[in-house]
């Protein structure tokens, strides 16, 4: 037995009248470098996957307010009682769940954006039940082969005018050999982190992802290689490697979000994507967000 609260919010603003209160499975949200959680979207449709669901189907919410309520992992329109409230959750097995307590206004759903990032309001907190998993150890798998690179830091958020530098590696230890480009994408056209990598389609072409060599306001660039200024900044950037590493610096005097690709490419001017919307070459990616 377990009791979470949803006490205030971070603004210092009432909380809703009412709240609804739902599950999802451990593999169904992650927390980004920054602490912000990251909701699977994998149809993308816009609403978090997964809603109503543990991981082992076992965790229920028993009570709401000191009240016992019909065992379930969803229950709408709750009612906030004092500016705050709680609930009680159970469970007879071992399971782990995230607990969402959330502002009904968006149909009863968890609208996400483009990254999986909440639009709808929330607070979010996570149980282990006995050996139950915890979250991120059923995490699901990556499924593309040739996302072989990592790009480090995955996930960053930088004020406009800041610099990042990203570091490009293999996966399986070896030194990164031939030619990449990098290439930068609109985060709107990216998700990451959720078992896959998954970019939209261009409009006018299926099997290119949308946004090539753009960002969301288009002010990021690659500024230098390995620590030395590029003569022209620019959002496709092509160099051999130097001792089996990458390194570049990317910046932006404004706000804006983008998804940073290395590819061991074809040099055909285009992102090429498989029918799910996956890369087809080899590659790595890391998000940078910049704010005013």
């Amino acid at each position: 037995l377990s009791v979470l609260s949803l006490q205030g919010t971070r603004d210092g603003s009432s909380l809703p009248r009412q709240v609804n209160w739902g599950l999802f499975a451990c593999n169904q949200v992650r927390l980004d470098g920054n602490g912000v959680p990251i909701f699977s979207d994998t149809n993308n449709d816009g609403v978090a996957d997964g809603l109503g669901h543990a991981s082992n189907e076992g965790i229920e919410i028993t009570g709401i307010n000191g009240r016992n309520v019909a065992n379930g992992k969803l229950l709408i329109n709750q009612p906030v009682t004092s500016g705050l409230t709680n609930a009680v959750l159970t469970s007879g097995i071992d399971d782990c769940a995230w607990v969402a307590a959330f502002d009904p206004a968006d149909g009863n759903k968890i609208r996400v954006d483009n990254e999986g990032r909440a639009t709808t309001a929330l607070g979010l907190g996570w149980l282990q039940i006995g050996n139950g998993p915890k979250p991120g150890e059923q995490a699901p798998k990556e499924v593309n082969p040739k996302h072989i690179y990592t790009v480090t830091p995955e996930n960053s958020t930088k004020r406009a005018g800041d610099s990042v530098e990203l570091t490009v590696k293999r996966k399986d230890g070896k030194p990164v050999s031939g030619r990449l480009s990098v290439v930068a994408l609109p985060c709107k056209s990216v998700t990451v982190g959720q078992g896959d990598v998954l970019v939209k389609p261009a409009s006018n072409d299926p099997r290119a992802g949308a946004g090539y060599g753009n960002t969301d306001t288009n002010g990021a660039n690659v500024t230098h290689f390995m620590g030395k200024p590029d003569s022209q900044p620019r959002r496709v950037f092509s160099a051999s490697p130097v001792n089996g590493q990458y390194r570049f610096t990317v910046r932006s005097p404004k706000a804006d979000c983008g998804a940073f690709m290395a590819i061991n490419g074809n040099g055909n001017g285009k992102l090429d994507l498989d029918a799910a919307g996956r890369p087809v070459e080899l590659f790595g990616v890391a998000t940078v967000r910049w704010t005013n």
